[in-house]
């Protein structure tokens, strides 16, 4: 039985490392959260899980104590209530299981998509910690964050075939930072003239005009738009005029 000097003591401790009162839920995650920060401050305080017990059900207010003085009712000795059990049922109440497992799902789907690298490598981290078995290994860890970039980040990531997630990350980054070196920012959504071409008319006539790009991104990588004219040039559906200066070298073949 903690002196009640010492338990006072403690709970300005606990204050001071910022642990908070707790009430109630409707969002698993702040349970969780609340759980997985008072337990860090436990852990800097090297407490015993009885004295965490004590400390954590005093934090508990409205709701929240009312399911904690429920769960003393439910034994003839509350006494002998450990720190497991207590995490046990507030979990149970709070963050049932069919919220573990949405997130466990949330991340063996998860892919970087629209996210940047490092959005996504938050997102990683964040929900790795309900699939825990399948990144126990590092090299588990690396080749499902790099399985989960954009095609265009993860070809140069692969071929340098890092096993230790910080230089994966890092290397993500950098790549990502070479690619965005070489995009033409054309603002979400716009038509651009991106060369000047004529076309075929209904008549048969070539009709001389700008070619026009809707843009379903707010940037397009130029050797995306190469490929791109590469094929019309192929299929003979534009001739190009005019030519940008940093699409000239790159594309051949050009008739005028």
């Amino acid at each position: 039985m903690q002196h009640s000097s010492d338990k006072e003591y403690n709970i300005e401790r606990i204050a001071k490392l910022r642990a908070k009162v707790f009430t109630s839920a409707s969002d698993p995650v702040v349970a969780e959260a609340w759980v997985d920060k008072i337990e860090r401050v436990f852990d800097v305080m090297s407490f015993p899980d009885d004295k965490r017990l004590h400390l954590a059900t005093f934090l508990l207010e409205e709701g929240a104590y009312d399911l904690w003085q429920l769960m003393q009712a439910r034994y003839a000795d509350p006494s002998v209530i450990t720190w497991m059990d207590f995490k046990r049922t507030f979990y149970d109440t709070y963050y049932p299981r069919s919220n573990k497992d949405a997130k466990q799902n949330e991340f063996l789907q998860l892919v970087q998509g629209s996210m940047k690298v490092f959005e996504y490598q938050k997102k990683f981290v964040e929900l790795s910690k309900y699939a825990q078995v399948l990144v126990a290994d590092e090299i588990d860890r690396c080749k499902r964050f790099e399985d989960g970039l954009r095609e265009e980040i993860k070809s140069s990531v692969t071929f340098a075939g890092l096993t230790n997630f910080g230089k994966l990350v890092e290397v993500a980054l950098r790549v990502k930072k070479s690619i965005s070196e070489r995009m033409i920012d054309v603002g979400f959504g716009q038509v651009w003239p991106i060369l000047t071409v004529s076309r075929p008319s209904p008549e048969g006539a070539r009709v001389q005009g700008p070619a026009m790009v809707q843009y379903s991104s707010h940037l397009i990588a130029d050797l995306r738009v190469m490929a791109l004219f590469r094929e019309l040039l192929v299929q003979d559906k534009v001739r190009v005029l005019v030519v940008p200066d940093f699409l000239r070298d790159s594309l051949v073949g050009n008739s005028t």
